[in-house]
């Protein structure tokens, strides 16, 4: 019975905040027609920084061709999934993606994406 209980309270909490809060940065990229790439990048210290991209779309086949770059960087308290969770259309990572830039992410420390 608990689990039915906490699996309602989440189901009501994603309606409330949007379909997509509960997604992963692949899973926002598939449905958009979007490729993902999740890299790791580990400082002088030993801590580890979480990196993604989106590189394109699907349709293209020009993997070759130089794309100009975007680097979007989240304030205090945040991550990149402030950048894609919202209809493609006016999500600025998509927004960004689709006429072929280059889209990278960086996660500061702290964030559920770097530890």
């Amino acid at each position: 019975m608990k689990r039915l209980f906490t699996s309602a309270i989440v189901s009501s909490v994603a309606m409330a905040i949007g379909p997509d809060a509960f997604k992963s940065m692949a899973q926002l990229c598939l449905e958009n027609g979007f490729f993902s790439e999740s890299y790791t990048a580990v400082t002088k210290d030993g801590y580890v920084l979480g990196i993604s991209r989106i590189p394109g779309k699907f349709k293209d086949n020009n993997s070759n061709v130089k794309k100009p770059v975007v680097l979007f960087m989240h304030a205090q308290d945040c991550d990149m999934m402030e950048y894609v969770s919202n209809e493609a259309s006016v999500a600025p990572a998509f927004v960004l993606a689709e006429p072929g830039y280059d889209v990278w992410f960086g996660n500061n420390r702290g964030s559920k994406f770097s530890n």
